[in-house]
Order: C-alpha cells, then sequence, then structure tokens
C-alpha cells in the first residue's frame, strides 16, 4: 500500500516496478501526488494495483482523515 507517493517532487526509478504493490490512495486535491502523473506512476509499478481517490483530500488529509483509514481499511 503507498499513501500519496510525492511523484510531483521525488524523481522515482524509470522502469521501477513494484509486483507486491497491491494499492495506491490518495487525496484528488494533493498538490504533492497530482492525478495524471499519479495514474502514470501507477500504471509503470503495477498495472493490477488499485487506485482510490479521496474527493476533496489534499497531501496532509485534513478533515478526511477518517476518510483515508476506511478506504484503507477496506483495501487490506
Amino acid at each position: 500500500v503507498m499513501v500519496s507517493p510525492p511523484v510531483a517532487f521525488m524523481r522515482f526509478e524509470d522502469g521501477l516496478r513494484l509486483p507486491h504493490l497491491s494499492f495506491v490512495v490518495a487525496g484528488d486535491r494533493d498538490d504533492f501526488a497530482p492525478v495524471l502523473p499519479l495514474r502514470t506512476a501507477c500504471r509503470q509499478w503495477n498495472p493490477h494495483a488499485a487506485l482510490e481517490l479521496i474527493p476533496g483530500a489534499d497531501h496532509f488529509y485534513g478533515g478526511f482523515l477518517g476518510t483515508l483509514e476506511e478506504t484503507i481499511a477496506a483495501h487490506i
């Protein structure tokens, strides 16, 4: 599980494959993990991994920690 991987600010290794990655979650207003680059990265890391976006949440999940917890719990 990855929570808000900062694809906009951190360079991940080219060709990085994460075969055990099953789930990525981020807020749809996350400037550190913007939706389009995050979708691209997820497809590269593991095309079978689920990507869940929490509407209204930013990188720090202010006001959305309960939603984050529920989302992760539903996928593990």
